[in-house]
């Protein structure tokens, strides 16, 4: 089957179908259908939207905070490492 795709390129490449868009759609999809099956009113669906939106902005930010943290401790041991491996390489230290 012939392809007006440019070399190099594939369907997956393409927007809509790269393998984040349908993780994104599949994670819709299943937002979807929780909140069919909540049997939820109006007002009930706006306080999962105002809620969700906040829950995940504080999740992001503890997530943020965490990885920063992670990241500090890391260099601080390459630091270390970094000393340590100029100091065997010292003679004076042998």
């Amino acid at each position: 089957m012939a392809s007006n795709l440019p070399p190099g390129v594939t369907v997956s490449m393409l927007p809509g179908n790269r393998p984040e868009d349908i993780a994104r759609e599949d994670a819709e999809e299943k937002l979807l259908d929780a909140l069919i099956d909540a049997e939820l009113t109006p007002s009930e669906y706006e306080i999962v939207r105002d809620v969700g939106l906040n829950a995940v902005k504080v999740f992001r930010e503890c997530l943020k905070e965490e990885v920063q943290e992670t990241l500090i401790a890391c260099e601080e041991r390459i630091v270390d490492l970094k000393n340590e491996i100029d100091r065997l390489k010292n003679p004076e230290c042998r």
